[in-house]
Formats: C-alpha cells, sequence, structure tokens
C-alpha cells in the first residue's frame, strides 16, 4: 500500500491512514487495547465511530475528486501487554460503510 494521507480531517471526523491498494482507496482505522482484547465481546469500532469513519471517507473522495474509486475501510488493532511489542490484528473491510457511502 501507498499512503496518501495521514490524519486527515473533515466533516467532524479523522481518518487515520488513507492508502492505495493497486486501484483501491483504503482507509485504516487505527485503534489500540491494553490488557484484554476480545474482538468478538467487545467491538473494535462502535456504531457511532463507524458512521463517522464513513461520513468521513466520502469528504475524502469527493475533495480529491475520486467518487468513481473503489474504496473500503480496514481496521489494524494493536493489542498491548505489559513488556511486550504489540500484536497487531489487522481487519480488511471491516465493516459495512454507513450512510451516504455511494454518494
Amino acid at each position: 500500500m501507498k499512503i496518501l494521507a495521514r490524519n486527515w480531517r473533515g466533516l467532524g471526523g479523522e481518518l487515520d491512514i488513507v492508502a492505495l491498494e493497486q486501484q483501491t482507496i483504503v482507509f485504516i482505522e487505527v485503534r489500540s487495547f491494553f490488557g484484554a482484547f476480545d474482538p468478538v465481546s467487545r467491538p473494535i469500532v462502535s456504531e457511532h465511530k463507524q458512521h463517522v469513519l464513513s461520513r468521513t471517507a466520502v469528504a475524502f473522495l469527493r475533495r480529491h475528486r475520486l467518487l468513481g474509486r473503489s474504496a473500503r475501510i480496514d481496521v489494524a488493532a494493536l493489542h498491548w501487554r505489559l513488556f511486550a511489542l504489540p500484536t497487531i490484528h489487522y481487519y480488511r473491510a471491516a465493516f459495512e460503510p454507513s450512510g451516504f457511502w455511494q454518494a
């Protein structure tokens, strides 16, 4: 992936990483967890945050005239443990975008 932007702000939200993978625009939300990590019982990205990310991603696509491009939202979850490097869990197309994704 080629990084296009980091910490991009728009429409009341922030995109941690915007990347290009072949012809697909990839929006990557980075989350950190300490201690117990169970993505099944505890959602990594709340419903509200999913909506904000979706809306902000569309704003990015509009601003850069990329609305016709394929896009998805991934999540990188860093699981930190005491005295150890983090384990990275990467979720490709982590959730279905909400709102006006196809605007």
